[in-house]
């Protein structure tokens, strides 16, 4: 048998390419398929709001501000204006176009439509007003005046009267 002085050395190659194989397989390159990346980590907390936040303003009667209308409880057609002056206090103008104060014919029938003027100051969610009152027949006449009590409700945004007359707000 002849020695061939190339052959260990061909060995030598062989052993060394598979340890380079080796090595790049256990450190992942090498063509080894890789192991997915790690997944973040899944967030469970909720966010509490900072305590500074203010809350959100009570409701006041200045919420009112606005056209209503409402039946009267003896079945006239009534509106009304509120607004809100720069002094805090609360304007009504409100018209009923038959006011059982201004007269009732033999029959019981209203015979005259109605103005009411006047103004107020609001506690919380109820405005006091004390209002006068003019009468439109065939003269012009005065009436009253008369205490009202408008109380807002803002849950449902109506008010309610103080002989307990629902007014809804016009659009």
């Amino acid at each position: 048998m002849s020695h061939n002085p190339k052959k260990p050395a061909l060995y030598v190659l062989a052993a060394a390419l598979l340890i380079l194989s080796l090595a790049c397989s256990v450190s992942g390159n090498g063509g080894a398929t890789e192991e997915p990346p790690p997944r973040p980590p899944t967030n469970t907390h909720v966010p509490i709001p900072p305590t500074d936040t203010p809350a959100p303003p009570e409701p006041s009667f200045a919420d009112a501000v606005g056209d209503w209308e409402s039946t009267d409880i003896d079945g006239s057609y009534q509106t009304i204006t509120i607004t809100q002056n720069s002094d805090g206090t609360f304007s009504i103008d409100y018209y009923d176009d038959g006011a059982t104060i201004c007269g009732l014919a033999s029959d019981g029938t209203i015979l005259y439509p109605a103005t009411l003027e006047g103004t107020g100051t609001a506690t919380g969610l109820a405005l006091d007003v004390s209002l006068s009152i003019t009468c439109h027949g065939d003269t012009d006449f005065a009436e009253g005046p008369v205490s009202v009590t408008f109380t807002y409700d803002a849950a449902a945004d109506t008010i309610v009267d103080s002989i307990g007359v629902a007014w809804t707000r016009l659009p």
